[in-house]
């Protein structure tokens, strides 16, 4: 009877170490394994939960340390591919407002040629005069816009004001 008594503690004890070893052990690794594949298919909204100090703690721990640096890196990465996108963009923008540029350019030339030729043949007549006049005014101001938007479509800065060609 002794012996059964002692072979009953012993289950006993076994099936309590059991439980503690599953409910320590491998719960939370289970736990840790179901929010890791989670994880690996994009979510990551997952936390494991800390429980205690020892090495499962410091793993769950090293995992909601790891889901962090996994967040910030693609909040990081989605600002850089915005900011890609932004460059792209203001690429195409310059790259037509260089084929606009020299297209305009070669429309005023035309008509900077026409008043040339009427300036030559008409150049007794005042009235005309005064409008060729107008005209090379508004050419002058278009050439100026012209210059803005090939500077603007090299992306390169404009800084009007004097400038010391002799320093440059």
């Amino acid at each position: 009877q002794a012996a059964t008594v002692i072979g009953l503690i012993g289950l006993v004890v076994a099936i309590a170490f059991t439980v503690f070893v599953a409910r320590s052990l491998v719960r939370p690794v289970a736990e840790l394994t179901r929010l890791a594949k989670e994880a690996q298919s994009g979510n990551l909204d997952v936390t494991v939960p800390v429980r205690g100090r020892d090495e499962i703690g410091q793993l769950s721990e090293a995992f909601n340390a790891m889901i962090s640096s996994l967040k910030a890196r693609e909040r990081e990465q989605a600002a850089l591919e915005e900011r890609l996108r932004h460059a792209q963009t203001m690429e195409a923008v310059g790259t037509l407002a260089r084929g606009i540029a020299h297209d305009f350019n070669n429309i005023l030339a035309t008509v900077k040629g026409a008043v040339h030729i009427m300036e030559k043949r008409f150049s007794d007549d005042p009235f005309l005069m005064r409008y060729t006049g107008k005209i090379h005014t508004s050419l002058g101001r278009a050439k100026e816009l012209i210059t803005g938007l090939i500077t603007f479509s090299r992306a390169q800065e404009m800084h009007p004001g004097p400038l010391d060609l002799n320093e440059l």
